[in-house]
């Protein structure tokens, strides 16, 4: 029995060997393909951080290069702002001594040197410069409180008798067109323009006292009324008399706008006639030169202010041809 199980154990024992050994060079094979594919992963991944990290590295570089190249313009941009900056301190240094000097003449020696000494014709020059700015700004006239219906060429017709006019300057709103009420007119000489401001201060020109006086940058304008100003509502230049816009002393004068254009100055005499005697009816002839329309404004004088301000009050805002009258 013994001998039998120890056979049959010995069979099993080689059986089992061949089996081992005849499965053996497979599974060795198998391993060593395995160990290869560790081993290609292994690299793989090796090469993917090698890789990975040389990019970081580029990133990198670039970036510090980036900001190598800014920080290098900003410090290059400083450099010039500072040296323009102590170059404009410098020549405002300069000019500072130099107006100073000219000033006080603090950094002057006692005694001037020769060749500092101004020129004489350039001297003359000065003073002759200055005595013609002194000369026209007393030349110059301010007029206020300007009816807006009163053109430019309506002022020039009525301060061209007091002399010249140089230049006459009426601002304007850019929006309605229309003149802001005020003006400046700057006379050949001086005395036609003192004569105009002793002459026409308070004047009521188209129904409004005007102001007239000297231009003053800090309250517009200055009247200093000489001992030979005329009263008011005279004025020795007769052509200034002939004037539609100059009212008579007294007020008998009144203005009547918003006219139609088509209704001549004998209807508007007609209407106007029944509050009293009327001793003219002028309409505003348009700037065409043809005298054959008006401008849709005009004046009419009657013989006394009570028959004017009887006229004011009740044609007020008459409706004549479709249009109320002013």
């Amino acid at each position: 029995i013994f001998d039998i199980f120890r056979r049959s154990k010995m069979s099993r024992v080689e059986s089992r060997s061949k089996h081992e050994r005849s499965i053996s060079p497979s599974r060795t094979r198998n391993r060593r393909e395995n160990s290869r594919s560790r081993r290609d992963a292994e690299s793989s991944r090796s090469r993917r951080r090698d890789e990975e990290s040389s990019r970081s590295r580029r990133r990198e570089e670039r970036s510090r290069s980036r900001r190598d190249r800014s920080s290098s313009r900003s410090r290059r941009r400083h450099r010039s702002n500072s040296r323009a900056s102590r170059s404009r301190s410098g020549d405002r240094g300069e000019r500072h001594r130099k107006r100073k000097s000219s000033r006080s003449g603090w950094d002057i020696a006692d005694e001037p040197d020769p060749n500092d000494q101004i020129d004489p014709n350039v001297a003359a020059a000065q003073k002759a410069l200055q005595e013609e700015q002194d000369r026209r700004v007393k030349c110059r006239i301010y007029i206020g409180n300007i009816f807006y219906d009163v053109s430019e060429n309506d002022v020039a017709s009525i301060f061209g008798a007091f002399g010249a006019i140089r230049t006459l300057d009426m601002s304007k709103d850019p929006l309605s067109g229309r003149h802001k009420g005020y003006c400046f007119i700057e006379y050949m000489e001086p005395s036609s323009a003192e004569t105009a401001v002793n002459s026409m201060n308070g004047f009521s020109l188209a129904g409004r006292p005007i102001k007239v006086g000297r231009p003053n940058a800090g309250s517009g304008f200055t009247n200093t009324p000489s001992s030979n100003a005329l009263p008011s509502g005279e004025i020795s230049i007769t052509a200034a008399m002939k004037s539609p816009f100059v009212q008579p002393q007294g007020n008998t004068s009144i203005y009547v706008g918003n006219v139609d254009l088509s209704i001549k100055a004998d209807a508007i005499s007609q209407i106007f006639s029944p509050f009293g005697d009327i001793l003219s009816c002028e309409m505003m002839a348009d700037t065409d030169g043809t005298g054959k329309q008006h401008r849709g404004y005009g004046f009419i004088q009657f013989t006394s202010e009570t028959i004017a301000k009887s006229a004011i009050s009740a044609m007020d805002g008459f409706e004549l041809a479709g249009r109320p009258l002013r």
